[in-house]
């Protein structure tokens, strides 16, 4: 909860000088449990940065060290999008530089749940967030928009690898093809560096960081005909979800099969599917 991805006051120090361990060849203090144990292990409600009591949380999504919610005005039904916690590559859609902070916290940490102004009127309804990126999608299902770390094609809003490092905290539109409209998504979701979402004709897509096979592309053959790991997608990429299967079909004379999608989870560095098959 250093981070303020609790959304909850951060009680100092959390470490303690008696005990020092070397981390790096540096001096490092060690955490103190006790203190760990009764303020982040206890589930507490969340603090908000503004002052609005009557909301209803619509939905949350949990990074690597941040926190995104929406939530409903009671008054006008308005949704909002809040977020905490880490925000070094603009994981939370917010301008650091803009940001208040009191003494003592990290420059680059935002402690109560703040809203992303950005996104205001743009009715969120979906949120994934990965280890230091998100992604987020509109009531329609047609309007995805990344922000935060790119370099790894992350965001998937740039078809050429972007520098080391790269990010933006501005919610940037995600496109299947550059300058089309998108089919209408039904459900998203982000690994640490990666990122898989469904369409409801049952298409499944894969984009970011590509080598752990977490994008599910699987093996391919360059020009040379030298079968190697697929890399990093910077784009959203079609999945061709029983490509191994069916090429074992075919060289037994067999017909194709077909599947459906249901749902989609992607953890760490892997993804998993709920899929009816059909031959």
């Amino acid at each position: 909860g250093e981070c303020g991805e609790m959304s909850r006051d951060v009680t100092l120090p959390l470490r303690d000088t008696k005990y020092i361990f070397k981390a790096n060849d540096k001096p490092c203090a060690d955490y103190c449990v006790d203190k760990i144990e009764s303020e982040y292990l206890v589930p507490r409600p969340v603090l908000w940065a503004d002052s609005l009591n009557k909301r209803t949380v619509e939905s949350v999504a949990c990074g690597g060290w941040h926190l995104l919610v929406v939530s409903k005005n009671v008054g006008d039904g308005q949704l909002t999008v809040h977020g905490s916690g880490l925000n070094n590559y603009g994981q939370l859609g917010l301008d650091n530089k803009k940001i208040s902070k009191e003494k003592g916290q990290e420059a680059n940490c935002v402690y109560r749940l703040t809203e992303i102004k950005s996104l205001k009127g743009k009715n969120i309804r979906q949120m994934a967030a990965g280890q230091h990126h998100s992604i987020v999608l509109d009531k329609s299902g047609k309007n995805l928009y990344g922000f935060g770390r790119m370099d790894y094609g992350q965001l998937g809003i740039d078809s050429s690898r972007p520098k080391a490092g790269s990010s933006t905290f501005e919610p940037t539109p995600v496109h299947l093809v550059p300058g089309e409209p998108n089919p209408v998504f039904t459900k998203i979701a982000c690994g640490d560096q990666t990122n898989i979402a469904l369409t409801a004709g049952g298409d499944v897509y894969t984009w970011g960081y590509g080598d752990t096979g977490a994008l599910g592309h699987g093996i391919e053959e360059n020009e040379d005909g030298i079968q190697v790991d697929c890399s990093d997608e910077f784009m959203p990429r079609k999945l061709d979800i029983l490509k191994k299967i069916n090429k074992q079909r075919a060289s037994k004379g067999k017909t194709p099969m077909t599947c459906k999608v249901h749902n989609l989870s992607s953890g760490g560095q892997h993804s998993a599917l709920v899929c009816s098959l059909v031959e």
